[in-house]
């Protein structure tokens, strides 16, 4: 397995747009202007992998998932329809939001 890419931290300018973003729920009410500090507090000290998505949680597109089994798409599209690869919507009815959790992928890889 490829080892993870390690993300750049958080860069200022994004933090600021942040709370600029979360003042009006400040001023309403919503959030308390200490829960927001602590917020942005804790995206400031996070180390930095919390970003990236656990291997286990990576989503695959059909031609991702074709490629790692060395398959066609038209090959996970059927085995999408008789059930030993389960797909995952993004956005259900929606043909282009079908993708594979890379768990199940590295599944059959080893024969399973």
């Amino acid at each position: 397995m490829p080892a993870r890419p390690t993300p750049a931290p958080i860069a200022p300018h994004v933090l600021s747009t942040l709370e600029s973003f979360a003042k009006p729920a400040v001023e309403s009410g919503l959030l308390s202007r200490e829960d927001l500090r602590a917020a942005l507090r804790k995206l400031r000290t996070a180390p930095p992998d919390l970003a990236v998505a656990a291997p286990e949680a990576r989503l695959l597109t059909a031609k991702q998932a074709a490629e790692t089994l060395a398959c066609s798409r038209r090959t996970i599209a059927r085995m999408t329809a008789d059930g030993t690869l389960p797909a995952v919507y993004l956005r259900p009815g929606c043909r282009k939001s079908l993708r594979y959790r890379a768990v199940d992928v590295a599944r059959l890889t080893v024969g399973g």
